[in-house]
């Protein structure tokens, strides 16, 4: 997905950052990051603005408390009244103005810088290892094939969230927002092939932003939605449970596996904070049923969502029959494969 450039803000941006050349050595690099905004966009733009104010705080320009204040959309430059302060002031205010473009995206980069700054984050294989991270991570359970699957893959333990889709696409269609934790609603077919796609082209890059959502991650593994079949096969333990719901589970007890009407409060709720069904007695998967009907490649929506009746929930295709239905109770879930 592109994002386009505010070019008037850059262009003024590249002005302030010229006229200051003269005058401080470490606006050399403020130049040549200027010059790279001039040429880019979507995460490249992002990935330079956090680049920049990486410099600020390496040449004591700015320090990590102002990075807060940022945050909040302050300038911590003004009503300062040093050279440098004053020189810095208008380069800083136009930072703050991109972030706000893209707030979402940039809370959760500028929080990780901090917490990188405070040794939460280290390094480990060449690898950057957060070890804070506010959020859930997907991991993936190996699933073994058996009846119309006839590949194993590896399943996520719950839908796509707000924090991932925004951290990876720079922002959030979700009518819900603010709730990062909560699945990501009300994408389209095209939203959700997007997503993958800049998913899986960090894959080949084999980006730290990967290890960061995914637990496990493993260069050059493919992204993709489950198939109808494959979450059938998951909803059933792999063939297991014969009906609706799994073994031992019914519509009297399903609020302690599914948000739904009775329980959800009109919304949809934090992935993984009910009780998961176990694949194999052992693969925890959450939000199998409720909270968000899953749609599936090239299939229906299933499992049901917080806006249904108990009697709508479970291994069964719901009632969006047609793929592109967007609404604030559809999500996806992924699975994963190694490279063939």
């Amino acid at each position: 997905m592109k994002f386009l450039v505010n070019t008037p803000l850059v262009f003024l941006f590249c002005v302030v950052l010229s006229l200051q050349q003269a005058t401080a050595n470490a606006t050399t690099t403020y130049i040549t990051l200027c010059s790279q905004l001039l040429q880019s966009d979507g995460f490249d733009r992002h990935e330079l603005v956090m680049a920049t104010l990486r410099e600020l705080l390496a040449d004591k320009i700015i320090s990590l408390p102002d990075l807060s204040k940022v945050l909040e959309g302050v300038n911590p430059l003004d009503n300062k009244n040093t050279p440098q302060d004053l020189e810095y002031q208008p380069i800083l205010a136009h930072l703050i103005a991109t972030i706000n473009t893209k707030r979402e995206y940039f809370v959760e980069q500028i929080n990780g810088l901090i917490r990188e700054q405070n040794n939460q984050v280290i390094e480990r294989n060449d690898k950057k290892i957060d070890t804070k991270l506010p959020y859930s991570q997907l991991e993936f359970y190996p699933i073994e094939p058996g009846g119309l699957v006839k590949n194993r893959f590896w399943f996520a333990n719950f839908p796509v969230t707000q924090w991932q889709y925004t951290l990876v696409m720079g922002e959030n269609p979700s009518e819900y927002t603010l709730r990062p934790n909560n699945p990501v609603e009300s994408t389209s077919v095209e939203n959700e092939d997007a997503f993958i796609k800049q998913l899986n082209h960090l894959s080949v890059m084999d980006s730290p932003l990967l290890y960061k959502i995914i637990k496990d991650h493993k260069k050059f593994w493919r992204y993709r939605r489950t198939t109808a079949d494959e979450w059938g096969f998951v909803a059933s333990n792999r063939g297991l449970w014969k009906g609706p719901l799994p073994d031992g589970v019914d519509y009297d007890n399903i609020g302690k596996y599914a948000w739904y009407k009775k329980n959800s409060n009109g919304s949809t709720q934090p992935v993984g904070q009910l009780e998961p069904i176990l694949v194999d007695g052992r693969s925890p998967i959450y939000d199998m049923y409720g909270n968000v009907s899953e749609r599936t490649q090239g299939g229906g929506n299933y499992g049901g969502s917080w806006k249904d009746d108990a009697s709508m929930l479970g291994a069964k295709e719901d009632r969006y029959m047609f793929n592109n239905f967007v609404g604030t109770d559809v999500g996806f879930r992924l699975v994963t494969e190694p490279p063939r």
